[in-house]
């Protein structure tokens, strides 16, 4: 769901703005402004994204809470497009920032749940990305839990973002923030108490070629400490 200011509340809207995307996408009416609430009761009534005029970003840093969303794209005026100025926000902040990169892709933070999980948890988590530009085949996330030795104890992979039609191919905008879907890496029942090491790469969907920059194939996430349970 999501809130919009009068001159953007039809952007999403199938018959009025264009969008011929196959997901819906929920407008809290009436029309609204990102102050007229705190953020959080936004989000208890359910509103994740919020597109609002982008001038007074400009005009003042504070205006749209960056320490409690996440900027994902600016659309400032432009002669070229039809339709007003915009931003468009998520009403949850990135969690951790991040500098890590593999070829044209960028890591920029990420969301993790827990640092400490007794043996059996679930570690959960996402990535955000950005792109230089696109790869010339899609690519598919490996996220693998390595013990001191860097022995592979835990793996889960999938496609980056929640849509499949959203591959690494696709990505042309190196200004835009990319929200990666969410992971459940399940710990090993018998894991044993010690740190392990979250890591993330990207490999070609089809052949499992790394996607790797000056010999590194894979980013440190974070280190996890498995506890007793």
């Amino acid at each position: 769901m999501y809130i919009a200011n009068y001159d953007n509340h039809k952007t999403f809207n199938r018959a009025w703005g264009g969008y011929n995307g196959q997901h819906d996408f929920l407008w809290l009416k009436p029309s609204a402004a990102l102050s007229d609430k705190p953020i959080s009761e936004w989000r208890e009534l359910g509103v994740e994204y919020a597109i609002m005029p982008h001038l007074p970003l400009l005009v003042d840093a504070d205006i749209y809470s960056p320490n409690e969303t996440t900027l994902l794209k600016t659309y400032p005026i432009d002669p070229n497009f039809r339709g007003p100025d915009m931003v468009v926000l998520r009403l949850y902040p990135m969690q951790f920032a991040a500098t890590g990169q593999l070829g044209p892709i960028h890591l920029v933070g990420y969301d993790l749940n827990a640092t400490q999980l007794p043996p059996g948890g679930d570690l959960v988590f996402r990535h955000y990305w950005r792109a230089d530009s696109p790869t010339a085949a899609p690519k598919r996330v490996f996220n693998h839990l390595l013990d001191s030795k860097g022995e592979l104890v835990a793996q889960v992979d999938y496609i980056p973002l929640f849509d499949e039609r959203r591959s690494t191919s696709t990505w042309d905008d190196p200004d835009e923030i990319l929200l990666g879907r969410e992971f459940i890496l399940n710990l090993p029942a018998d894991l044993r108490p010690g740190h392990y090491t979250l890591t993330s790469g990207l490999n070609d969907a089809e052949t499992g070629i790394l996607l790797a920059p000056d010999g590194s194939d894979r980013l440190h996430i974070a280190t996890i400490t498995v506890i007793d349970a």
